[in-house]
C-alpha cells in the first residue's frame, strides 16, 4: 500500500528567513494513487501582515485571517496527518522550509522529515523534462 499526501502552503511572503509565515495549508491523502477523501486544510493567523505581492498571487487578505487559529494549535493535527506518508509538494524546499520554521517558532522540537518522506514534484518534473 502506497500512502501519499499531496501538500501545498500559502504564505505572507517569499522567505521565512525574512519573517514571513504560513497562512494556509492544504493536503489530500492518496492510497495507491486514489484519493481517499481524507484531507487537512486550515487557514492560519500569521501575526503579521500579508505582503501585497503575495496577496496578488493567492488572494488571501489580512482581513480573512483575523479570526484564524495560530499554527501551534494545528501542528499536532498536521503532523499526525503526515505521519508515515510520502509527502509530495511542488517546490518542496519552500513548503518544508516554511513548515519547519513554523514548528520551531511554536516550540515543537520536530521537522517534517521526522514524520514523512518528502518528495519534490518540481525536481521530478525537471528531471523528466529538463530545460
Amino acid at each position: 500500500m502506497s500512502r501519499i499526501v499531496a501538500l501545498d502552503t500559502e504564505t505572507t511572503g517569499i522567505s521565512h528567513r525574512l519573517g514571513h509565515r504560513v497562512i494556509e495549508i492544504g493536503a489530500v491523502e492518496l492510497i495507491d494513487g486514489q484519493l481517499t477523501g481524507r484531507q487537512f486544510h486550515t487557514y492560519l493567523q500569521p501575526q503579521r501582515r500579508v505582503d501585497w505581492g503575495a496577496q496578488r498571487v493567492h488572494g488571501i487578505s489580512d482581513a480573512m485571517l483575523v479570526d484564524k487559529p495560530l499554527f501551534a494549535s494545528k501542528a499536532a493535527e498536521l503532523l499526525e496527518f503526515l505521519r508515515g506518508s510520502e509527502m509530495v509538494a511542488h517546490n518542496a524546499t519552500f513548503d518544508v522550509g516554511f513548515l519547519d520554521n513554523e514548528l520551531r517558532l511554536a516550540g515543537i522540537p520536530a521537522t517534517l522529515a521526522q514524520h514523512c518522506r518528502i518528495t519534490c514534484s518540481l525536481k521530478l518534473a525537471r528531471g523528466r523534462w529538463p530545460g
